[in-house]
């Protein structure tokens, strides 16, 4: 097997063990909700979102996760769903903003955490790796 070919089964096995990820996150975001009503809209977007990531379609899921936070900005778990759709698109540094953002709202947000480190597990830099 050439080497790009390790590489890419690396990238996708890490992108899957993300997402994984993804399923503590969702938890935190159906606590806290301020209403009922609230709480099941939330979960439906939530899903609905999760559902577009899992087929693949960022564009679409980062459209409905941009209005959630329009909408609740104070919603921890949204910046942590955020962090694990950033980072299966590759945008690790994005991906790091959003989790230490859901972070700084939740500091008990164990999710957002374990994103977090993954995250860098994933992408330590080579270099740092040897020592």
């Amino acid at each position: 097997m050439s080497s790009a070919k390790r590489r890419l089964g690396q990238s996708q096995d890490a992108s899957r063990t993300l997402a994984a990820y993804l399923l503590l996150s969702l938890l935190a975001l159906w606590t806290g909700s301020r209403s009922p009503c609230l709480a099941a809209q939330s979960s439906e977007t939530v899903q609905r979102i999760q559902q577009l990531l899992e087929a693949g379609d960022t564009a679409t899921a980062q459209a409905l996760l941009s209005q959630a936070l329009r909408e609740s900005p104070d919603r921890a778990g949204l910046y942590n769903l955020q962090g694990v759709l950033k980072a299966q698109e590759g945008d690790f540094a994005s991906a790091e903003a959003s989790f230490r953002k859901a972070i700084k709202l939740a500091p008990d947000l164990e999710g957002a955490y374990l994103n977090l480190g993954r995250l860098y597990q994933e992408h330590i830099p080579k270099d740092l790796a040897a020592r």
